[in-house]
């Protein structure tokens, strides 16, 4: 009875066993749960990373950035000590290198120094033709320093090349045509003006413009006609009303003369130049009263 007792106890404890081994084994049919992982790769957990890389500009752009920065709060000078200490650097990129000669070129015009600014734009416009990169913006400032230190020819040939890449830009006509009437270059000049006056006829200073151009080639009725139609659009120049009444006058129109001057007077009643024009039409139509009321004005806004 005992070893039937003792045999039942021994399969009983074998069942928890076989119960137990069951319960412990893996599934082979059930996916394995991960546990919580980094997010990142593994390559990045043992590597330190900078977690603004995406939004912080590269080793070339960050300097690029932080001179352009300093250039809008007219820090000249530190502008350009800073990039004249690098800007020879080997490590560059070459758009880098570009950006850092245009903002020296700039800092340099800022600063009136027109002969460096010419230096620095030009190592940029090599640098941006060698990459096969417009070049427009550089020739425009490139223009405006050529012509500040009176380089016509130089001027000219930077504002053709802006033109030749953008037909349309009118900022770059007008600069164009104002090198050319400054070189006394009027027939060039007055063919600039023509274009301008055609794009935009209600622009009185052009017509004035274009008025000088013919008195620089003594096409004096030619000047008379866009002279007034410079008048008609910009009444309160005294500049304009001086040139006109004089075209006026050397023709024998001294009523037409007077008239000009009168609506003038209007708009700058303080202008003593306008009075002494007025002065001497009145004398020469020996109208002495008007005459001496004027010469006195003139005196007075002296």
């Amino acid at each position: 009875m005992s070893t039937l007792h003792d045999f039942l106890w021994l399969l009983l404890a074998c069942a928890w066993v076989g119960a137990g081994c069951v319960a412990t084994s893996p599934d082979p049919t059930r996916e394995a749960r991960p546990g919580p992982v980094d997010a990142r790769p593994d390559s990045t957990r043992s590597v330190p990373v900078d977690r603004d890389t995406t939004r912080r500009p590269s080793g070339d752009a960050e300097p690029v950035q932080a001179l352009r920065a300093a250039y809008r709060e007219g820090a000249y000078d530190a502008v350009v000590r800073r990039i004249r200490s690098r800007r020879r650097d080997d490590s560059l990129h070459s758009s880098a290198s570009q950006s850092l000669h245009v903002l020296l070129g700039r800092a340099e015009q800022a600063r009136g120094r027109h002969a460096a600014a010419i230096d620095a734009l030009n190592t940029a416009r090599r640098i941006a033709e060698g990459e096969g990169r417009a070049t427009t913006a550089i020739d425009r400032a490139l223009g405006d320093s050529h012509a500040a230190l009176y380089r016509w020819p130089e001027a000219a040939s930077a504002f053709e090349r802006v033109l030749g890449a953008r037909p349309d830009d009118r900022a770059a006509r007008q600069a164009l045509a104002e090198v050319y009437r400054r070189a006394r270059r009027w027939s060039k000049a007055r063919a600039q003006y023509a274009r301008l006056v055609r794009a935009d006829a209600s622009n009185g200073r052009w017509w004035a413009r274009l008025g000088q151009c013919n008195l620089g080639l003594n096409q004096t009725e030619r000047a008379r006609r866009h002279f007034g139609k410079a008048h008609r659009r910009v009444p309160q120049s005294a500049e304009v009303a001086l040139s006109l009444s004089r075209l006026h006058r050397a023709a024998g129109h001294l009523d037409a003369a007077r008239r000009v001057v009168d609506t003038t007077l209007t708009h700058q009643s303080g202008d003593p130049r306008l009075w002494r024009r007025r002065a001497d039409l009145a004398f020469e139509r020996e109208n002495l009263k008007r005459a001496r009321r004027a010469y006195v004005r003139t005196l007075g806004s002296v």
